[in-house]
């Protein structure tokens, strides 16, 4: 229950004065007020009780030092309930809304009566300090006061909810409102923005148009980065599309919001044209701006094109970047394979006074990795522990750098430290038993396999199928290979493999998870005519490649396959041969020779 229901009836003002010391918000020795007796001199007053020439300097003070200079030279409590709120006003917007607070208290102890601008001005209070509950407990006391709630008490109340994402309290308010203005609504929106209701928000915006109103510049932002948070930015586009067509202005705010939505989205293209449109409409990008592209870039793998992004907004823009900025352009450095401007960007930050965090060090070390520097990947590794405690993907990161340049023991070395400290992952396991694997303790990888999925209860990924199906594979346990194949489809993996019963596509597989991946489709083909008891021939297509993307042009599968084709295991297979208008085709044909004129495989593209 509030302090003012605990409190029931209010006592009159001159109750409280005649039954209770009063205390001096302004921290003088005495508190009283102004004495009516003939002989204390008269001072002149203003209509708001206090001298002109001090009520002057509260009307117009333009920052808290002044207000709080003027509110110094007070030598009575205020008893003028404008200027209060005048005051309490001045308290929050000049960031002090605690003090704001404190005198709407004080002006209770004393028994000056309460109107519900002294409630609006608190709530507003409550809204800065992010005290929703204290907002409402206060909008419940306009009914224990018998006074009337204004849209600006809504307003305020459904704000301060919004600021801490308390949606669905703002929606109740909102409910109660008779007739919502905008800015009712806008708040609203927002604070199903920050609760993440997408949904919500754009009913809320549809709403707004349905009751003949207007929506603001602000209603369009809130929605559309409702939107972005939740990965919607189609909607998003649409929403500024449609701002647009009402002859609203989009400001950077709305930009942002709709660039970030398509670097959510994976569409870099899109976050680049938008920042051309922004340039276009002669707005002024800020540093999220370019954080949320740069980013948009990065997760695209355009390194180029975020590092002309970022000298852009250094050289040209002349904004400071922040280490989320710096994050971004190194981490698009690490994917595209530039170890070195990597390095680069991360000596620049420190220049700038910024400290490298976690992420930073984790995307350095990972660029290491791609380009084989293994030596600088651990010295980054050691400054981090100088610094503090690296996280798992800093190990994991250094691990692989080891591992890939053939510096297995150190691999194992960084694999026992995170062990030690029970923060391993599955990629941890999958560095280690990619080392142990190369080192030729095959026995030792089984053993870790158990460990992670039993002991640690970790989920294997695509990665450690791979290495434990190659593992077996190489070694001809093709038995485990397949069981270990069957596993990894049964968790959700390689579900691209099977087009159609008989059509099956290799693409992205390692060439021993191929291998493996065709004995399971013969091995069915055989199964299923053997069900049939059929001799009619049948066509198997495997989908290898042409080799467009491998490196010199030719297909790795294609000889693979051909030369594991040509074992005796598969003399039931009466021809192979590749695709004639497609070379990244392979048609193999089961049955009779009598039948097998009849087959007439399709050539697809």
């Amino acid at each position: 229950m509030s302090d003012f229901a605990q409190r029931g009836n209010e006592m009159s003002r001159e109750g409280v004065l005649k039954s209770a010391p009063r205390k001096n918000f302004y921290n003088r020795n005495e508190d009283t007020r102004p004495s009516n007796s003939s002989s204390a001199p008269r001072r002149r007053r203003s209509r708001a009780g206090i001298a002109p020439k001090l009520f002057q300097q509260l009307n117009t003070a333009t920052n808290a030092v002044e207000l709080e200079e003027a509110l110094a030279q007070l030598d009575e409590p205020i008893w003028n309930p404008k200027l209060l709120v005048l005051i309490m006003g001045k308290l929050r917007r000049f960031g002090r809304p605690e003090r704001s607070l404190q005198l709407f208290d004080d002006a209770k102890e004393r028994g000056l009566e309460i109107n519900i601008f002294m409630i609006n001005a608190c709530i507003s209070a409550c809204e800065r300090l992010r005290r929703w509950e204290k907002a409402l407990d206060l909008l419940e006391e306009c009914k224990v006061r018998g006074l009337t709630p204004t849209i600006v008490t809504y307003n305020a109340c459904i704000s301060a909810c919004e600021k801490v994402g308390q949606w669905e309290k703002a929606l109740e308010i909102l409910n109660k409102v008779k007739d919502p203005d905008v800015i009712t609504y806008n708040a609203a929106i927002s604070a199903c923005e920050k609760g993440g209701q997408w949904e919500r928000a754009l009913q809320l915006l549809d709403e707004i148009k349905n009751r003949g109103l207007e929506p603001s510049i602000r209603s369009y932002n809130a929605s559309i980065s409702a939107c972005e948070k939740c990965g919607h930015w189609r909607r998003a586009l649409q929403l500024l599309s449609e701002l647009k067509r009402r002859k609203l202005e989009p400001t950077v705010i709305t930009y942002n919001a709709c660039i970030s939505a398509c670097e959510k989205g994976g569409q870099w293209e899109r976050a680049l044209r938008l920042l051309n449109e922004l340039r276009n409409d002669e707005i002024e990008p800020d540093i999220i701006t370019f954080s949320a592209a740069i980013s948009a870039c990065e997760k695209g793998g355009q390194w180029e094109k975020a590092l002309d992004l970022f000298s852009e907004l250094r050289d040209k823009r002349k904004l400071e970047p922040d280490i989320i900025l710096f994050n971004s352009v190194i981490s698009a450095c690490e994917k595209g394979g530039q170890w070195e401007r990597a390095l680069d960007l991360l000596d620049e930050l420190k220049q700038y006074g910024l400290k490298p965090d976690v992420i930073t060090y984790s995307a350095a070390i990972s660029a290491c990795e791609k380009g084989l520097r293994w030596t600088k990947a651990l010295e980054l590794l050691d400054e981090v522990k100088r610094k503090g405690r690296p996280d798992v993907i800093t190990y994991n990161a250094a691990m692989s750098a080891c591992e890939k340049c053939g510096e297995f023991g150190k691999a194992l070395k960084l694999f026992q430290e995170v062990r030690n400290q029970n923060r391993s992952t599955i990629i941890t396991y999958n560095v280690a038993i990619s080392a142990l694997e190369k080192m030729g303790h095959w026995q030792e990888c089984i053993q870790l396999l158990e460990e992670a999925t039993k002991e640690k209860k970790l989920e294997p990924n695509v990665i450690t199928y791979c290495l434990m199906i190659s593992g077996y594979e190489v070694r001809g346990d093709t038995v485990r290979a397949r069981s270990m194949f069957d596993a990894a489809q049964n968790a959700g993996f390689f579900s691209h493999v099977w087009h159609t019963p008989d059509m099956i596509d290799l693409h992205e597989l390692p060439a021993p998870v191929a291998k493996i991946a065709v004995r399971t489709a013969i091995e069915r083909v055989r199964d299923r005519r053997a069900a049939a008891n059929t001799s009619m021939s049948e066509i198997l297509t495997l989908i290898t490649g042409r080799g467009s993307h491998s490196e010199g042009g030719e297909s790795i599968l294609k000889p693979v396959m051909t030369a594991m084709l040509d074992s005796t295991d598969f003399s039931d297979i009466l021809k192979c041969r590749e695709d004639e208008k497609n070379p990244g085709k392979i048609h193999l044909t089961f049955g009779s020779e009598e039948t097998t004129d009849q087959a007439n495989p399709e050539s697809e593209t």
